[in-house]
């Protein structure tokens, strides 16, 4: 039995700036936080008397004999990278729902990846995660994603992440006292709006207007910067709610069907009782809207958005782990 859990992320700045369309001609920046909401991948050995040599457990369940049958795209992809001939039974959860602006779909490449490595009983780095994660989405099944989800799954951690021109990523984590973490988990409020989405329609347009959004695409890796030189106490902390702010509007710029009248609504009703800044998390169109909310005005913030469901949340600082390693046998 394998165990591995990979954490979700929320994006303070820079999202957009991680596709390769942007960076290819200089670089992009994302700063962002893994929180301790995660995916978790297990992994069983499948004895040989049972009648199919895949069994991958998720929405649905699949019996196969071949890894080329699998449908779901990502177990497929991982299982025929590594030459996996069958004996597996995949069982995958989450502590959120999918399609909710949290990187769901990339941790749960990373816990994939890490869980059947550790079933070949090979030790993998953090950063191979990461770049093979990001092979097997963007390059190999072509999503129009970026990489910053991949990175924040596999790390764990606060940090600035540098997507280079020559494929290279930089990992920068911040350093923050005691006071700061705990100051920002206090200020940080997340609500859930309900649904769940495809990003791939709001991202593939986003890829196909990089160039016509590159003037604010530059202002958002810009703010991912400052958010950086904020968290890393070079700037009083709540400065990063107007940062939310300013990057939320810029953001509902690059494509269509990021934001909805209702989604403007509530955040404006945030912004009302008190938070010094507001976005939705992810593409958009639905998902988990993130504040930034000094402590004292939290209990205003929270009467507001009485009707949608609060997600509490902590710092991941150890990105993808293997909980359990008992091979059978």
């Amino acid at each position: 039995m394998i165990i591995v859990r990979s954490p979700l992320r929320i994006s303070f700045a820079g999202g957009g700036t991680d596709i390769r369309d942007y960076y290819k001609n200089d670089f992009g920046a994302v700063c962002s936080m893994a929180i301790n909401k995660y995916v978790y991948v297990t992994i069983n050995d499948l004895a040989t008397y049972f009648p199919h040599r895949f069994r991958i457990a998720y929405s649905q369940t699949e019996l196969t004999q071949d890894a080329a049958s699998i449908k779901h795209p990502i177990v497929r992809e991982a299982m025929s990278s590594m030459k996996l001939r069958g004996g597996i039974d995949v069982n995958v959860m989450a502590d959120i729902p999918a399609g909710t602006g949290m990187g769901s779909s990339s941790a749960f490449t990373v816990s994939l990846l890490h869980a059947l490595s550790a079933f070949r009983n090979e030790l993998v780095s953090k950063d191979e995660l990461a770049r093979e994660a990001s092979r097997v989405e963007i390059d190999v099944l072509k999503e129009p994603i970026g990489k910053q989800d991949q990175y924040a799954a596999a790390f764990g951690g606060i940090n600035l992440f540098r997507f280079l021109k020559n494929e290279q990523v930089s990992v920068e984590p911040l350093p923050m006292s005691q006071a700061a973490r705990k100051k920002l988990s206090n200020n940080l409020l997340m609500f859930y709006l309900g649904g769940n989405r495809a990003a791939s329609a709001i991202l593939k347009t986003q890829t196909e207007n990089v160039e016509t959004n590159r003037a604010h695409l530059d202002k958002m890796r810009a703010q991912a910067l400052r958010a950086a030189e904020i968290l890393a106490g070079k700037h009083p902390l709540d400065e990063l709610g107007a940062l939310l702010n300013e990057g939320w509007e810029l953001k509902k710029n690059l494509a269509s069907g990021i934001t909805t009248s209702d989604i403007d609504q509530v955040i404006s009703k945030g912004l009302d009782a008190g938070a010094l800044g507001g976005k939705l998390l992810g593409a958009g169109g639905t998902g988990f809207l993130l504040f930034y909310c000094p402590k004292d005005r939290k209990p205003a913030v929270r009467r507001a958005l009485e009707n949608y469901a609060e997600a509490h949340f902590q710092v991941d600082d150890m990105g993808s782990t293997l909980l359990y390693y008992a091979p059978n046998g």
